[in-house]
């Protein structure tokens, strides 16, 4: 009980779930006052303004040709200060709070994908603001984190109840992701400690927080393979996929990836794929031979993981080197690897901040990258498409956009992966350059 109540009263630090974040829409401030993004789930997209001062959000649903089908206004409380989204099949959810230090209050919106229909419900919790939320049935997943550890609430719309889940509450365990399936809550959570300590387990919850599973991840009894990040995914059955990165020692960042499959008997094989039996790391290279290689593979960093129910890809990145390219590990449902290869890219900063889009469908890979610009690199954004393990094509994004488009206008272009073959390009143009008082939103698909 003084656990929970500390819970409620201490100021949340947010601990970075990389896996997370790289879920949250995109969004552009004009002038710390007006956010416009986006939230999109297959052949719809929801366009939404909201002004920080006055209270104001707009919402316009759009169909897959990017027209628009409906279109709401709600007035709420002025001097919002804390805004996060997510989506699912059928819903964007929209979380606004106002208030400062500990007093904030919260509302939840619930849009409709097809009809733009809108519900709101307060939420009562004390905590200053989730680092990440998750529809569950009937209600919302909110995670939070303070300096003492990590701990979940569930509000639940239908009958205004709130759960909390301080299970794994501790300084030394961390959430490293959570999923939601058939409306079971699935947490993956990490701990450590000394002398090389390490466990992974899956914990399940139904949404009035009653908990369904605890699952214990068998990791490799050598204590060869010290696990570095790790993300939870689905199969095409429905059964557990953890990937990850692992090292040899825990100073170390990458000796390779790894899967572990948990399946509906909770039978668990763990996978590994070793760096030494990579073919296509050093493909960035112009000569692939490699010299010295000096501990090169121990700074590679995992940046995503997906998947399209049959394969997952893996990407990681150099953090402390010069060296500037993408490594991309793709494998199939039975766990086999398909293939794996680097693309060398240009940038000025690790491309860990967000500022790329991957998907996968099957053996294709998708990954749109914006690069900085020199002699040997053409300005602007490009989406790569790699095909079984082949550098299919290079598309660049301002050749694939119409001349006339507002998008050419925008000094600091969106972008995110829709559905399918389909990327989206978004962003505000200044009212200066459109020569009106306000500024003007604009949004454009292209197919690869």
């Amino acid at each position: 009980m003084k656990i929970k109540l500390l819970l409620l009263i201490f100021y949340c630090f947010f601990a970075s779930l990389d896996q997370l974040l790289a879920q949250l829409t995109l969004w552009e401030r004009e002038m710390g006052i007006t956010e416009y993004g986006i939230l999109t789930t297959e052949e719809r997209v929801l366009v939404y303004k909201i002004n920080r001062k006055a209270g104001t959000v707009e919402f316009y649903v759009q169909d897959e040709n990017l027209q628009t089908i409906a279109f709401k206004e709600e007035k709420l409380s002025p001097n919002v200060h804390n805004v996060t989204y997510e989506a699912d099949d059928r819903y964007a959810y929209i979380m606004i709070s106002w208030g400062i230090e500990t007093g904030y209050e919260k509302l939840l919106l619930k849009i409709d994908f097809n009809t733009g229909g809108i519900s709101s419900y307060p939420i009562s919790s004390n905590m200053v603001f989730p680092l990440a939320i998750r529809p569950i049935e009937d209600g919302i997943v909110m995670m939070g984190s303070i300096k003492e550890g990590d701990f979940l609430e569930i509000f639940n719309y239908q009958n205004n109840t709130l759960h909390s889940i301080t299970d794994f509450f501790d300084k030394d365990t961390r959430i490293w992701d959570m999923q939601v399936l058939n409306n079971q809550l699935d947490v993956l959570v990490y701990s450590s400690g000394k002398s090389r300590f390490q466990q992974l387990q899956i914990l399940s919850y139904d949404k009035d927080a009653n908990r369904t599973l605890r699952l214990p991840v068998k990791l490799p009894a050598d204590k060869k393979k010290y696990i570095r990040k790790a993300q939870l995914l689905y199969g095409p059955y429905e059964e557990y996929k953890i990937v990850g990165t692992y090292s040899f020692k825990p100073g170390e960042w990458f000796s390779g990836y790894f899967q572990i499959e948990i399946n509906e008997f909770l039978d668990q094989n763990f996978s590994a794929y070793a760096f030494k039996d990579f073919d296509g790391f050093y493909d960035y290279k112009k000569n692939r031979k490699v010299i010295g290689g000096k501990n090169f593979n121990r700074e590679m960093r995992l940046i995503e993981a997906t998947t399209d129910g049959k394969y997952i890809t893996l990407a990681s990145q150099p953090i402390k080197t010069n060296r500037k390219f993408v490594h991309f590990l793709s494998i199939d449902a039975e766990g086999k690897k398909v293939f794996d290869k680097s693309i060398k890219l240009f940038y000025n900063q690790t491309i860990y901040s967000g500022s790329y889009q991957m998907a996968n469908q099957e053996a294709k890979v998708f990954f749109l990258f914006r690069g900085n610009d020199n002699k040997r690199n053409l300005p602007g954004e490009k989406v790569f498409l790699i095909e079984n393990g082949k550098l299919s094509s290079i598309n660049q994004v301002q050749n694939m956009v119409s001349k006339n488009s507002k998008i050419h206008q925008l000094a600091d272009p969106k972008y995110q992966h829709w559905y399918d073959n389909k990327f989206l390009i978004f962003g505000v143009v200044p009212p200066q350059i459109m020569g009106g008082e306000e500024p003007y939103f604009v949004i454009q698909k292209i197919e690869v």
